[in-house]
């Protein structure tokens, strides 16, 4: 006979499970999918979701995120619409400090290169200093 307990959050917390892996999804799930196209194109939108079926990707990302994906969304606007682009928090990170670093050494980056600000309000207060 097999025993199913309560697991305490105190335990999961002591030992730190759930941070330090990442429980891949299969490849023909939708979270699957929209993993593969951020690895592939290094983003996502609503838009490209929609071209394999996926209507709720803010709920697929919420997946991701608590299987240990690190997921962020970046807000964008275009021709008066606004959306979100979901992309990996380690490679929006180097995009900005690029950026932040090129203008700090004095190279014109153009209109087309503007920082992208963090969609969530606790990401954005992260990363304003450098924004």
């Amino acid at each position: 006979m097999v025993t199913i307990t309560k697991v305490n959050m105190e335990d999961l917390q002591k030992y730190d499970i759930g941070r330090d892996y990442f429980n891949e999804p299969r490849a023909n799930t939708q979270c699957g999918l929209v993993l593969a196209c951020i690895r592939l194109h290094g983003s996502i939108t609503d838009k490209d979701a929609m071209a394999f079926g996926c209507r709720r990707l803010a709920s697929r990302v919420h997946d991701l995120n608590q299987r240990g994906a690190d997921i962020i969304a970046i807000r964008e606007t275009k021709d008066g619409v606004h959306f979100a682009r979901y992309m990996f928090r380690e490679d929006y990170e180097k995009e900005i400090m690029s950026n932040h670093n090129a203008e700090l050494a004095g190279q014109d980056l153009g209109a087309k290169t503007e920082n992208k600000k963090p969609f969530w309000q606790k990401d954005y207060k992260k990363y304003e200093e450098i924004l």
